[in-house]
């Protein structure tokens, strides 16, 4: 702000100017975007975990339903290779699928966590597939 510095008479003789450092200021008001924008973040990682979670439940409701039938159907089916093939490969499947809900669950923290040592080279080419 510039203000105009007068004598007795009310001539100017002059102009004083005052300045405010907003350095603080700036670097909060900074501080304060980047907390809300990780919060919102956190908040759309969180839906999308709970939203996974769900998913991965009703999946694997829906798997066991499949592996139950194919387990029966199993037992029914004559000595058929090539049946006994078909519904060895559609039971393949399913456990595709549940590791796949396994990973979902994992995603979304739902899965219990058993620590313990793992191959990791092993580890990172199983999820080749879901990183891709």
């Amino acid at each position: 702000m510039i203000d105009a510095i007068r004598d007795e008479r009310g001539e100017i003789i002059g102009y004083a100017k005052v300045t405010r450092d907003i350095t603080e200021r700036k670097e909060a008001e900074a501080a304060l975007a980047q907390a809300n924008e990780e919060l919102m973040q956190s908040q759309k990682l969180e839906a999308i975990g709970r939203l996974t979670g769900g998913v991965a439940h009703d999946f694997n409701n829906l798997l066991m339903a499949i592996s139950g039938s194919l387990e029966l159907l199993r037992k029914r089916v004559p000595s058929d290779e090539r049946l006994l093939r078909l519904v060895d490969n559609a039971m393949q499947g399913i456990q595709r699928g549940a590791t796949l809900t396994q990973r979902m669950l994992a995603f979304a923290r739902r899965q219990e966590l058993r620590p313990g040592v793992v191959d990791v080279a092993r580890l990172v080419d199983g999820m080749t597939d879901m990183l891709q």
